[in-house]
């Protein structure tokens, strides 16, 4: 069978080249450690030995010695100081190999024949998850790196992915033989029979999932789903034994979704791919009727609020008046009260004093019939609870539920070993009696003693519009809480089954750690114990810069809270540095990407989705016009009818077949990858050793009907929206981006930024409040990342540890602990957080997925709640060195500026369409915003290339530093000089412009409405 490609000739001849290096670079990895080093006699030995150490430090990779630059050659001659220039051609190969294993002894690498058949399956598991094989080619290798074996060359990679692709891929099909059967071949082969009536087979109308909330689409909906469940319980015996990962599934679905039907009727794999598609399509719309479920659920909930506020206010003027009257008559009382008692010291008979009574009540008038209606109903609402008062609301917003979520109840498959079983058997009672039930489950422990007795009015009477909203209501929460849990999905599952398993994890434990890189957590004894010295210490630091004078930018208010003030930091410097680009003003966007992938070959990245190289692949031009149809949002069926030189349906198949998500990250990597290899960037880092980043998220509105999108009260109104967060480095890379609901709080994504992002290893992450919980602190940590938020309301935040107050206090400091941290919880979970990592650093979940689960619970979850404890450790060492470190506020707030610009600039990129997204789900929005960002670090990257240019022509040493200084107090960052919108062709038109309206008649048509 013949090999992959997975690399071009050029690309596979750099892979196995040393790099090339800077001054800077060939000084630090050519500088070797003299301790631990053999001492060579001969010239030639020296410097073979410190080349191949140096090229090893870097790339963790040996490489011929024809290969060895002469800048690096003559460097380390005149390094060694040797008399003489050394000719390695006498450099043989027996001693080259001696000098390798002493390089590996010496920097503690693994050989990488001795891994080999372990790194065969890791290569075999990761086209199981599965990946194209060029992704393969760049896990696989980092893998390597991370476990400190060394890295082969690009032979040895291509012979290994080549076979243990042919390897899964002989699995699947003899699997496929080995369950599918005659029969269930049959049921597949049914999608893709045309349909005589409407000419459209089954496959064609299951693509699209439709989000539509209004009864008649959910009916549809329905509708469409019992024909998708019908063909799936009769291939569910075959699913079951084949156990595909949600990787696989998602992967051939996706190509069975984008392809024509005619080419999976044809296809050898036909019947992978429809059984993918099939479950995927199972498991999607049972995750939407879920969505849908949990959607319904707030939206009524916020309407009975509504309602609430209005009656509340709509009533007011009346509450107002019974208020008033309630008042008068109790000084009208008083004042009878104090009159009466002035008569009974008088000194008269009893007859006179009764009728003096007598005369005092007269006094006082009696309330009309108006007014005692509003007293009367003034006491009625101080006697009615409010829980009381919004059942009734919410039993006016049971018919709406029960609309649209009846149905959806009965075609939910829920998992009975993992969810809450009392409530799945009322449910049942539910959907059995279709929605109208006589009378409620007989087990009604799900709800709490007084809702149970609010079901029943004083008559005794059943209240099923109320039961309804309080099963719905149970039955949502406990879905996001994770008490009852889906059979077939890939969202709603429950939590033990996203982690690694509790068995193999145990079986298996020092491997695993390792393999994830984080066997320096092992011991959970040991790393507190290291928090029991380092955060007291950080108490003082920060206590005594205090008290001696050393933080003029700490105080403290009226309330002993603290208030930190940062003075401002500077800002890019936008004038400045986009001056130099007025010469090129105004590229267009096309030739922009044209120039860049003629030096990064980013095209190569994009790959069908068959993750072979086809012979059809379109061309250049095609593809650039299909990423700025899909990233700029002006749609491909708008970019196919205003450009020339574009055929609609090659641009379609374009976008669709070679346009992926994951063509497009890798695509993004490259670019970020590439760009770090210029010495310009390197300007704006802080540090040589620091890589900070920052994420932030950016409201946009959506208008199709999108379970994705919600209602954000800050922004942008009462329109539905996503967030889309984009990270960034100190470099100006745009690293990661992802979209979610406006409803969401950003935070549990925030971790994926770093889990997904194989390009940019981050020592310190910024972000905004909205980004910060404390279990959030606590997994940066574990991922080695500083998290280094900008927290509004600071002083507010509660400081904790492991001892009381009373030590801190008793040295007059003013920031003392709110709170002792609870190890126990830790200690006890321990075990949970490692594989929960584990799981985490492999890949088997996002941490956006297991936080939103985690968090959901009514009770925390011992695993949620270990986290928190362990964050509040996390959270108080930074709000201390907050509070004492200037340089490290205001670097926050240099980066956190920065990020702001990239908003303003993925603006610009994302014109079309108004700036609102066309598209309904996740999936097909974060296909679009990694094109945008695939534009964004092309122009990123043009200008780092066209500043580097500009540099080496610059003779006058005056200008040279003047145009440094103005890279690094500004911002790579520019957009103004590049035209996004197209170009306006005046050749093209006639001298007269021929109209294709005839005035003299449309002028002389006559309507009836104006005559």
């Amino acid at each position: 069978m013949s090999r992959l490609k997975l690399l071009d000739p050029a690309e596979a001849l750099r892979f196995d080249q040393p790099p090339t290096l800077t001054p800077q670079q060939q000084r630090h990895y050519f500088t070797l450690p003299s301790e631990g080093l053999p001492q060579f006699r001969k010239s030639i030995t020296q410097v073979g030995f410190t080349l191949q150490c140096g090229y090893f430090r870097l790339t963790q990779k040996f490489f011929r010695v024809a290969q060895f630059h002469q800048a690096d050659i003559d460097f380390v001659t005149n390094l060694l100081a040797l008399p003489q220039p050394v000719d390695l051609t006498t450099y043989s190969p027996h001693i080259t190999w001696e000098h390798q294993q002493v390089i590996l002894r010496l920097l503690d690498i693994q050989p990488f024949e001795q891994y080999r058949p372990v790194f065969m399956g890791v290569v075999y598991s990761l086209f199981e998850q599965p990946l194209l094989p060029r992704k393969v080619l760049e896990e696989s290798r980092r893998h390597l790196v991370r476990q400190r074996v060394e890295v082969p060359g690009y032979d040895v990679f291509l012979r290994i992915i080549t076979d243990q692709y042919n390897v899964y891929g002989r699995k699947l099909s003899g699997q496929l033989d080995q369950f599918l059967t005659l029969t269930h071949r049959q049921v597949l082969d049914e999608l893709v029979q045309q349909d005589e009536t409407y000419q459209r087979s089954l496959i064609q109308q299951f693509k699209t999932v439709d989000q539509a909330q209004k009864p008649k689409a959910i009916k549809a909906s329905l509708a469409l789903f019992k024909k998708i469940s019908n063909y799936f319980e009769q291939v569910e015996p075959a699913v079951r034994q084949l156990g595909f990962t949600d990787a696989t599934l998602r992967h051939y679905a996706h190509r069975t979704t984008q392809d024509r039907t005619s080419h999976i009727r044809e296809h050898d794999s036909k019947y992978l791919f429809l059984l993918c598609f099939l479950i995927h399509q199972y498991r999607v719309r049972q995750d939407t009727f879920v969505d849908m479920l949990l959607s319904c659920v707030k939206t009524a909930d916020h309407a009975t609020d509504r309602q609430r506020e209005r009656l509340y206010f709509g009533t007011n003027r009346a509450r107002r008046s019974a208020t008033l009257l309630t008042i008068h008559s109790r000084h009208q009382y008083a004042h009878q009260i104090a009159q009466i008692r002035q008569v009974m010291n008088l000194e008269e008979a009893p007859e006179l004093k009764l009728a003096r009574i007598d005369a005092v009540l007269a006094e006082a008038l009696p309330l009309t019939a108006d007014q005692q209606t509003l007293v009367d109903q003034l006491d009625n609402e101080m006697h009615r609870s409010e829980h009381t008062e919004k059942q009734t609301l919410q039993s006016g917003r049971s018919a709406w539920l029960g609309n649209r979520l009846t149905g959806v109840l009965g075609v939910l498959r829920f998992n009975t070993d993992t969810s809450d079983k009392i409530l799945l058997k009322a449910v049942s009672h539910y959907v059995e009696r279709a929605g109208k039930p006589t009378r409620p489950a007989k087990d009604l422990s799900w709800l709490s003693n007084d809702d149970q007795q609010a079901l029943y009015d004083s008559e005794g009477r059943f209240n099923r519009r109320l039961y309804r909203v309080l099963l719905l209501n149970t039955l949502a929460h406990s879905i996001q809480e994770g008490s009852v849990n889906l059979q077939h999905s890939y969202r709603y599952r429950s939590l033990e089954e996203y982690l690694v398993d509790k068995a193999y994890y145990q079986a298996h434990r020092e491997t695993l750690l390792a393999e994830a890189g984080l066997a320096h957590l092992s011991d959970c004894q040991q790393l507190l114990q290291n928090w029991r010295i380092q955060l007291p210490q950080q108490f003082h630091r920060t206590n005594q810069h205090y008290q001696q004078g050393q933080n003029p930018h700490l105080s403290f208010d009226k309330e002993q809270r603290p208030i930190i003030d940062t003075p401002k930091v500077e800002k890019p410097q936008l004038d400045r540095i986009s001056d130099y680009f007025n010469p090129a003003r105004y590229i267009s966007v096309l030739q922009l990407l044209g120039e860049v992938e003629s030096n990064t070959h980013f095209l190569t990245d994009l790959e069908h989705l068959s993750g072979k190289h086809s012979k059809g692949r379109p061309s250049s031009g095609t593809f650039f016009a299909a990423l700025v149809a899909l990233g700029c949002n002006i749609g491909v069926e708008k970019m196919a009818a205003i450009s020339k030189g574009v055929n609609a349906s090659t641009l379609q198949l374009t976008a669709d077949m070679f346009l992926s998500s994951q063509n497009l990250k890798i695509a993004n990597d490259r670019l970020v990858r590439l760009k770090e290899e210029l010495a310009l960037p390197e300007l704006h880092r802080r540090e040589a050793t620091e890589r900070h980043t920052a994420s932030d998220g950016q409201k946009y509105l959506v208008s199709e009907d999108s379970l994705n999108a919600d209602y954000s009260y800050k922004y942008p109104g009462f329109d539905k929206a996503v967030t889309v967060n984009t990270g960034i480095d100190d470099r100006f890379a745009l690293f990661h981006t992802s979209v979610v609901s406006a409803a969401e709080r950003e935070a549990p994504y925030m971790l994926d930024v770093h889990l997904n992002n194989p390009v940019v290893k981050s020592t310190i992450h910024s972000t905004d409040t909205h980004g910060f919980s404390e279990a959030v602190f606590g997994i940066m940590n574990l991922l080695d990342v500083f998290f280094a938020p900008r927290l509004k309301g600071i002083g507010k935040l509660h400081l904790y540890d492991f001892a009381g107050a009373r030590a801190y206090e008793e040295k007059g400091y003013k920031l003392v602990p709110d709170g002792v941290i609870r190890t126990e919880l830790i200690e006890n979970q321990w075990e949970d957080i490692l594989r929960l990592m584990v799981s985490l650093r492999l890949r088997q979940i996002t941490a956006s997925q297991v936080l939103k689960r985690l968090s959901g619970y009514t009770r925390q979850h011992p695993l949620y709640r270990a986290l928190k404890e362990f964050g509040r450790i996390i959270k108080t060492h930074f709000i201390l060195r907050y509070y004492d470190e200037l340089a490290l506020r205001q670097q926050i707030e240099k980066l956190l500026s920065r990020i702001e610009l990239v908003n303003r600039f993925s603006k610009a990129v994302f014109f079309g369409g108004n700036q609102v997204f066309a598209v309904a789900t996740k999936e097909e929005q974060e296909k679009i915003i990694d094109a945008r960002r695939l534009i964004q670090n092309a122009i990123v990257l043009w200008n780092y290339l066209y500043l580097s240019e500009l540099l080496s022509r610059q003779k006058d040493q005056q200008e040279l530093a003047a145009l440094l200084d103005a890279v690094r107090h500004g911002t790579a960052i520019v957009w103004h000089h590049v035209n996004l919108q197209g170009e306006y062709d005046i050749d093209s038109l006639e001298v007269e412009t021929k109209s294709r309206f005839d005035w003299t008649y449309l002028s002389s048509l006559q309507w009836a409405d104006s005559a």
